[in-house]
């Protein structure tokens, strides 16, 4: 089946979507079914499914913040995974906005959790604001 007539983009499948950008996206492929179908066999389709729904959408494409709230390191991005994080890398975890991290190996660093585990419980979410209420995808434009 073919794609309906939108501008496809693409990004990282680490994203967050609000509850009304969800129901937006189950109402879009429950009307046009053969948006599903066309991903079917397409490769990395979780890194354009959703990006193309939402960028399309003149309600929702001003909303995206282009930050997925993932904390990795990848300076080679030719290479098929980011650099695995260590102690090393605390303070910039610690000193990031995001919400999770990637990618730990406890066989590289078998003490790094243990801090980050140290760190979370040691915080005072009291004082932690959540005034944000953006959803986060990443996206690139994959037509130019």
């Amino acid at each position: 089946p073919a794609m309906h007539k939108i501008k496809a983009y693409a990004g990282s499948q680490w994203w967050i979507m609000n509850a009304n950008t969800m129901n937006f996206v189950l109402d879009y492929i429950e009307k046009k079914p053969n948006y599903t179908a066309f991903h079917k066999f397409t490769f990395a389709a979780d890194e354009v499914f959703f990006h193309s729904i939402i960028l399309n959408s003149d309600i929702l494409k001003d909303k995206v913040d282009n930050n997925n709230k993932r904390f990795f390191i990848w300076p080679d991005t030719s290479k098929a995974h980011p650099e695995l994080l260590e102690e090393k890398d605390l303070e910039p975890i610690k000193n990031s906005d995001a919400l999770f991290a990637r990618k730990f190996d406890l066989k590289h660093d078998p003490h790094i959790l243990d801090y980050v585990d140290k760190y979370c419980n040691d915080l005072d979410y009291k004082n932690v604001s959540l005034n944000k209420t953006k959803f986060f995808i990443k996206e690139v434009n994959i037509n130019g």
